[in-house]
Order: structure tokens, then C-alpha cells, then sequence
């Protein structure tokens, strides 16, 4: 996380999963309470039932929201295509049960404290911060720059991570794209990142591809075009759905045993 000079405070507007909201639908509860009843049972067995939740139009079944940032702003990006991908996944139906915005950072500026003024944000960043805020859980498509994370996403992680940092608490995925190794290089160090950041990273499966390895993986456009690698991301969507629901059961069981202590 990131200080703040001495006897700086930051305006910002209140987080949507703040005490300070009430009427939060309670649409997830009956998931969650499922997930903590039957902890000794498989984990087949608790993806099914999120599915029948699902797939019987259970109106206490609210999507949970994923933020995702790619981190290459090239127009034809790859990692970008592995994003739109993904939201394609999710509105299709093909993974129910997310709903995926992408969050550009190109937008943001280089990180300085020097631009956050009388307490507040650029415009650009506090919108960025208010995304992170409100997203059940984050998917990063990081490209690998020089054996580590790409800088336009190393930018945009600083900035979210200035006091009060908002990635901590998050479950989160990585994917990539790229020669070689696919990327994998990057994620490790976006994982070490998260370790101080509190992000919650799931560990399986794993998502590298080297897209230029044939068959073609993607088309001049940047989209995803390989089945196969759909099917791969397919599961990473997946176990994000799946952890985050498990995160938010545990949270809110810690939340009430609190309550019933003091």
C-alpha cells in the first residue's frame, strides 16, 4: 500500500459495500449459508447447487461483479481479447452467474501524489477507485514486460492501493497471453503484489497461453478464436465464481459472529 504525505486526507465517496448501505440485496445469503452448512462436503456437490440457484431463475441470485483490467493498452491487445472473451463467456451463459465490465486504465495518469489535491483524486482516478470498490472480484489479464508485470497495470494497482487501499479483501484471477511462457512470469510477481496488497488470488487452474504458437489463437483484431483456450478460461471464470462466493459466506459469518460478541 501506498502512504500519503503527513496531514493528508482523501475525500472520496462511500463504498457501495459499506456500512453506510443498507439496503444491499440479501440475494447471495442463501449461497453463502449453503457453503458454510455443508463445508465437509465436495466441491462438486456445492457447485451444483450454485448452478441449480442459477439455472431456476432464483430471484435471491444476484451476479457477482468483476472488474477486469487488462494490462496492455494496444488497440489489438491480446490480454484485451482475453478480457472481452470472458464478458462474451459470461453473457452468453456459458458461465452464469458473473457479470464482467471492463475497467480501462489507460485514462489513469502516471502515479503522483502530487496531483491529489485539497484531499481529492484526479476525476480519472477516483472513478478508477469507486470500480474497484464496488466489484465483487477482480480478473487481471497481465501481459509480462521485461520478466515482470506490464507498467500501465503496475500504474493502476499504485493507485488503487494509496490509503485506504481498495484491493484488500478481494478475491482475484490472472490470465495472460504473450510468447513462451504466455505471461506466466508476470503473474508471479502480480501474486507477490497481492500478498501485500491483500488480494486473494485463486491458485487453480492456471491460465498462460503463448498465442503464437499454432493453431492461430487469436485473429488481427486481438479476439480470442482458439476453443480450446476458451475452454481453459471458461474454468478460470469459474473457480473465480466459486471462491468468491465461498470469501463472501466466510466474511459475513465472521461479520455476525462479531456482532454477537460485543
Amino acid at each position: 500500500m501506498l502512504s500519503l504525505p503527513p496531514n493528508t486526507s482523501i475525500t472520496t465517496a462511500a463504498s457501495p459495500n459499506s456500512s453506510l448501505q443498507t439496503s444491499k440485496p440479501p440475494t447471495l445469503n442463501q449461497i453463502h449459508h449453503h457453503f458454510q452448512s455443508v463445508s465437509t462436503r465436495s466441491n462438486k456437490r456445492n457447485s451444483f447447487f450454485i448452478h441449480n440457484c442459477i439455472a431456476n431463475h432464483n430471484p435471491m441470485a444476484t451476479a457477482i461483479k468483476v472488474a477486469a483490467l487488462s494490462g496492455s493498452l494496444r488497440k489489438a491487445s491480446y490480454n484485451t481479447g482475453l478480457i472481452r472473451s470472458a464478458i462474451e463467456l459470461s453473457k452468453s451463459g456459458a458461465v452464469e452467474g458473473i457479470q464482467i465490465d471492463h475497467v480501462d486504465i489507460s485514462p489513469l495518469p502516471l502515479l503522483n501524489t502530487d496531483l491529489i489535491r485539497e484531499g481529492a483524486y484526479p476525476a480519472e482516478v477516483e472513478a478508477f477507485r469507486q470500480k474497484i470498490i464496488g466489484a465483487d472480484s477482480i480478473l487481471f489479464a497481465s501481459p509480462e514486460n521485461n520478466y515482470s508485470v506490464a507498467a500501465p497495470l503496475k500504474n493502476a494497482i499504485d493507485w488503487a492501493s494509496i490509503q485506504p487501499n481498495v484491493w484488500a479483501g478481494k478475491p482475484a484471477a490472472i490470465v495472460s497471453a504473450g510468447g513462451g511462457f504466455g505471461g506466466g512470469r508476470s503473474q508471479y510477481h502480480l501474486r507477490q503484489i497481492g500478498v501485500f496488497l491483500d488480494l486473494h488470488f485463486i491458485n487453480k487452474p492456471e491460465f498462460f497461453l503463448n498465442a503464437f504458437q499454432p493453431p492461430a489463437k487469436f485473429n488481427s483484431d486481438g479476439d480470442l478464436i482458439d476453443e480450446e483456450a476458451r475452454k481453459r478460461l471458461k474454468e478460470v471464470l469459474l473457480s473465480l465464481r466459486t471462491f468468491t462466493m465461498q470469501l463472501q459466506g466466510k466474511n459475513r459469518n465472521n461479520s455476525n459472529s462479531q456482532k454477537l460478541s460485543k
